[in-house]
This record gives structure tokens, C-alpha cells and sequence, in this order.
């Protein structure tokens, strides 16, 4: 598109969004997260030059803060990005995806709940109905929205991990292990939801077969998920060093912590207050 049509300001914008999954997701490095994402913030902003007044671009700087573990910058950006256009679709995406785990959960819910009324056929604003109730610990209405995300995008695997969670955390493992047979094997949140399921299910060796494999081929770079598998196995001195090493290598994952039910085993030593406020989370309730 952009070879196209160089000015195209939704294009600059697409690539920031595929910059940034690709940051995410999909590195190797530190440096090389740190340079997806700094490519993805450049085509963000040079979004924002061709669309004056959107609040598109600002609601992508802001994801790509979120990322970057700048909780309070991502905060700030999706607040300007409402204030610029409340009803935009792309904008109601963005904010429902991250504020669940960021901001006022009854308010994420709230904006996640419009964008169903703007746009009842998108799978997308279920999902993110989904994260938000899951954010909430409202695990049976979060469960509702995933099905109905995919009953609109059968293959749509980020509605397959909330809803294999919200099953897990009910105490539904059949249900969940039947959920993540959908999902490929080697995908590092499958992997991660199998050896929670090992770890509740008192199959210790199962999950340290899991993290060892996880560990052999992705390195530091799944830390966080580490921390949740340590956590359900009640290891907490592995759990801990676990986020801190997430910390080190700057993973995305971390943006869950406040909020994230698997870590509820570490969540009253006094390591993970600490670990909060080392890392600014904002304040709400």
C-alpha cells in the first residue's frame, strides 16, 4: 500500500501495528524488540503527520508504550486517543486490549462494551468484552465472549488462550485441555497453558518438561510465562527470578502483572509490591 501510496496514512499506521505484534512476539533480542518497536512508534507518528485530528496513531503509540513496559505514557496516550475520537473502532480495539490490565477495569469494560454496539459482527470487540471480564475475574461472563469472538473467527487463537484460562481458573481443565487442542503445540501460550494444567493438576514433572523445552528454544524471551507456571507450582524463588529476568530482557508479558489470577500464589510476598512499584504501574482499583 505504501509503495502505492507513500501519503497513506491508515497504511503507515498498519505497518506500526505489524511492527509492533512482530516486537512482541516474534524476537530474539532485547535490541531486537527494542528496534521493532522503535520502527513501529516512527511509522505510528508518521501516521499521526498525515491524519490530523485521529486519535489512531496516538491509541498505537500508546499500545507501543504499553509494550515498552511505559505503563504511565500508554496510559496518557489512550486517554488522548478517546478524547480525539471515542467511537472509533480502531481506537475501542486498542484501549480494550490494554486497559484491562492497565486502567479502570469497569471503565475498560464500559468502552469495551461500545465497541460491541458500534460494530456487533467484529470478533475482535468481543475478545476484548473477553479480556476485560477476565481482567475483572468475572470468568463465566468472559467465557460467554470468547465463544461468541469465535463464533465469528473460528481461528482466532488469542480467544483460545483467555477462554483455556478462564476454564483453567474455574476448575474445567477437561474443557480447557479441549480448547488448546486447537491450538499447535509448539505456540508458546499452548505451552505455557499445558504446563499450568500439569502444575494444578499436581504433575510437576510435566510442567518442568514443559519450561525446559520452552527455555531451549526461546530463551529468556518467554520469562513471563515462566514466572505464571512457577507461581501455580509453588515456587516462588523461581517465580521471582523468573520476573526478574522478564524485567531484564524488557517483556511485554509484564504489562499482565497487576492483574494476572496466576500469579495470585506469589502475590502477598512482599517481592511483588515491590516488583509493581519498580516498575511505575499506575494506581486504580
Amino acid at each position: 500500500a505504501l509503495t502505492d501510496d507513500p501519503v497513506y496514512g491508515d497504511a503507515h499506521l498498519g505497518k506500526a501495528n505489524a511492527l509492533a505484534a512482530f516486537g512482541t512476539q516474534y524476537v530474539t533480542s532485547p535490541a531486537e524488540s527494542a528496534e521493532m518497536f522503535g520502527r513501529a512508534e516512527r511509522s505510528a507518528k508518521r501516521a499521526a503527520s498525515l491524519m490530523p485530528g485521529s486519535g489512531r496513531p496516538a491509541a498505537m503509540v500508546a499500545e507501543i508504550s504499553a509494550r515498552r513496559l511505559d505503563f504511565v505514557a500508554a496510559l496518557r496516550g489512550f486517554e488522548q486517543a478517546l478524547a480525539a475520537e471515542p467511537n472509533d473502532i480502531f481506537v475501542l480495539v486498542k484501549a480494550s486490549n490494554n486497559l484491562p490490565w492497565l486502567g479502570n477495569g469497569a471503565q475498560a469494560l464500559a468502552r469495551a462494551d461500545r465497541l460491541i454496539s458500534l460494530d456487533p459482527l467484529n470478533a475482535t470487540a468481543y475478545s476484548g468484552r473477553g479480556d476485560c471480564l477476565y481482567a475483572l475475574r468475572r470468568y463465566d461472563e468472559a467465557i460467554d465472549a470468547f465463544n461468541q469472538a469465535l463464533a465469528l473467527a473460528p481461528q482466532r487463537n488469542h480467544s483460545r488462550y483467555f477462554l483455556s484460562n478462564s476454564l483453567i481458573l474455574l476448575n474445567r481443565p477437561g474443557e480447557a485441555q479441549e480448547v488448546l487442542a486447537k491450538i499447535l503445540p509448539d505456540d508458546t501460550f499452548r505451552r505455557t497453558n499445558d504446563a499450568i494444567l500439569d502444575a494444578r493438576g499436581g504433575d510437576r514433572a510435566g510442567a518442568e518438561a514443559i519450561i525446559t523445552r520452552m527455555r531451549a528454544e526461546q530463551g529468556d524471551f518467554a520469562s513471563y510465562q515462566y514466572a505464571q507456571i512457577y507461581a501455580q507450582l509453588g515456587d516462588a524463588g523461581r517465580a521471582f527470578a523468573a520476573l526478574d529476568k522478564a524485567v531484564e530482557v524488557r517483556d511485554p508479558g509484564l504489562q499482565w502483572l497487576k492483574r494476572d489470577p496466576f500469579l495470585d500464589p506469589i502475590r502477598r510476598d512482599p517481592r511483588y509490591a515491590s516488583l509493581l512499584k519498580r516498575l511505575n504501574f499506575p494506581t486504580w482499583t
